[in-house]
């Protein structure tokens, strides 16, 4: 079904051009969200793209129908960079900016930038592989979901002073590997690694 036959259908809730578009939007866009991306999120982004598309339709926004990838593109470009930088405020926090000469405007603008945005995430990616899945599951839950420790060890089946001490190793795993990778990769002054990773605790 071409683009423009898809947006028809969808004008006339026809659900074969439904199916149609969430099928285009799972193909076309699901391994783009997946790049520097978890598949749960990457999976939750589609579904945002595929109503935000819908929405777009309905209002009559998208001008081209014929061009309706290329309008998706930008609406999925969007969608992950706001993602990315909600993580990566997270992520400054779990991961400290380099204080060199810099003003929380300095540190506002960066946390804008596309490209910067995505070489932290990408970097951070790289140190959470260093951990093992539930030392993962820990950070994920405590620092991204901010689930209280309370939450986190009934899910996870642990008892409080377990899931403390998990969680204190995970910390020092992650400085250990971020101040690693951060060595390797970085052949000039970092804008984002810190000379020190803090875990808030």
């Amino acid at each position: 079904m071409r683009e423009r036959d898809i947006a028809e259908g969808v004008l006339r809730r026809d659900q074969a051009a439904l199916d149609e578009l969430g099928a285009l939007l799972e193909r076309e866009f699901r391994p783009f969200f997946l790049w520097q991306l978890d598949p749960d999120t990457a999976r939750e982004l589609v579904h945002d793209l595929f109503l935000a598309v819908y929405q777009a339709l309905e209002e009559r926004r998208v001008v081209h129908p014929e061009f309706l990838i290329a309008y998706a593109r930008g609406v999925a470009r969007h969608l992950k960079l706001r993602r990315l930088e909600e993580r990566t405020r997270v992520l400054c926090k779990i991961v400290p900016i380099s204080p060199r000469h810099r003003s929380p405007s300095d540190q506002e603008r960066d946390l804008a930038d596309a490209q910067n945005v995505s070489e932290l995430a990408g970097l951070v990616q790289s140190v959470l592989a260093d951990l093992s899945e539930l030392e993962r599951e820990i950070m994920r839950r405590a620092y991204f979901e901010r689930e209280p420790l309370e939450t986190i060890a009934r899910a996870l089946d642990l008892q409080p002073r377990q899931l403390r001490n998990l969680k204190s190793r995970a910390k020092q795993k992650f400085r250990a590997a971020y101040e690693r990778l951060a060595n390797q990769t970085e052949t000039r002054p970092p804008r984002h690694s810190p000379d020190t990773v803090a875990l808030a605790a």
